[in-house]
């Protein structure tokens, strides 16, 4: 604003100084003797000089303008892709050269294909329903999700797996209208990721389970906390009765909904204390740390398989 300001004045200044020098007549004695031509020459020469200021000035001025722009469009992209991902020693190296949906091969179902037939979607739609999910969460474009389920904006629960460059759309379900159900759904959703990309599950990264001292107790820490939300949103909110079989690729009906989560719940507990048995065993020179982290991994995973069942088989449906 200040240039813009200084702009201005100079331009009124270099008006005033050109028009003097073409009058050739003293503003201040109208009636009197015209202005001398060296006078009226060195007044041009001031106004052309002040024009060029005005013209340096009022450039500047926008560049700078430009400047934060692009800053700002910089940053706005940079935030996309959260630096966590790319800097978080416990989790696994996203793959950013897939950041738009276009980018890969799309495929579905028979199952889906029934789906989009009876909601009356196109694939297109589909398509763009999921892609707004996408690009509102960058870390859906970096990292895989197998077998996962993306409640979208239009109302509905996308089932899909979407690993390296291939996404299957492999079924579709009305999602509940309930804004607070699906608010802690989502919550649920967060900490699974979390828990999905953290390095030792890379091919190569077992050993971090020890070796990085903070990755165990993060990965303990988020299944347990994810087993409590489990808990407190299906007493907060019931049960559904129907759910997908991912492993069938069908609709199923499950008789006893809350003795199946609970199940679930009791097994991933349970591979959890594992673990803490495991690590004693190893700090008592029981076994050595091949061994122990070999069944620290399999005992997370094992925890994680079954928070995936009751998330996959049991979303909040409408």
């Amino acid at each position: 604003m200040e240039l813009k300001s200084a702009g201005s004045v100079l331009i009124v200044g270099c008006v005033l100084s050109i028009g003097i020098a073409l009058l050739g007549t003293n503003p201040l004695a109208p009636s009197g003797p015209s202005l001398g031509r060296e006078v009226r020459i060195a007044f041009a020469s001031f106004g052309v000089l002040l024009a060029v200021a005005a013209i340096l000035l009022l450039t500047r001025n926008r560049d700078r303008a430009s400047n934060v722009s692009s800053s700002i469009e910089t940053s706005a992209s940079e935030e996309a892709i959260p630096q966590r991902a790319q800097s978080d020693p416990l989790l696994l190296r996203p793959n950013q050269a897939l950041l738009r949906l276009s980018a890969y091969e799309i495929s579905f179902s028979d199952e889906c294909v029934k789906d989009l037939q009876e909601f009356a979607i196109g694939e297109a739609d589909l398509l763009r329903f999921v892609e707004q999910e996408f690009v509102g969460h960058a870390n859906y474009f970096l990292y895989d999700l197998e077998d996962y389920v993306l409640p979208v904006r239009a109302g509905f629960l996308v089932f899909l797996d979407k690993v390296g460059s291939k996404i299957c759309f492999r079924a579709i379900r009305s999602c509940t209208i309930n804004e607070a159900k699906l608010e802690s759904w989502n919550d649920l959703l967060a900490l699974y990721r979390r828990a999905t990309r953290l390095g030792y599950r890379s091919p190569n990264g077992s050993t971090q389970v020890l070796m990085n001292k903070a990755m165990l107790p993060t990965a303990t820490r988020l299944h347990s906390e994810l087993l409590r939300r489990i808990r407190a949103h299906y007493f907060k909110y019931g049960y559904e009765a129907g759910s997908f079989d991912s492993s069938e690729g069908r609709r199923t009906e499950v008789e006893d909904v809350s003795g199946e989560i609970e199940l679930h719940i009791s097994q991933s507990a349970g591979a959890l204390v594992q673990t803490e048995t495991t690590v004693a065993d190893l700090e008592n020179g029981l076994i050595d740390n091949e061994r122990a982290t070999r069944d620290l991994v399999t005992d997370l995973e094992r925890s994680l398989q079954h928070l995936h069942k009751i998330l996959v088989r049991f979303p909040p449906q409408s």
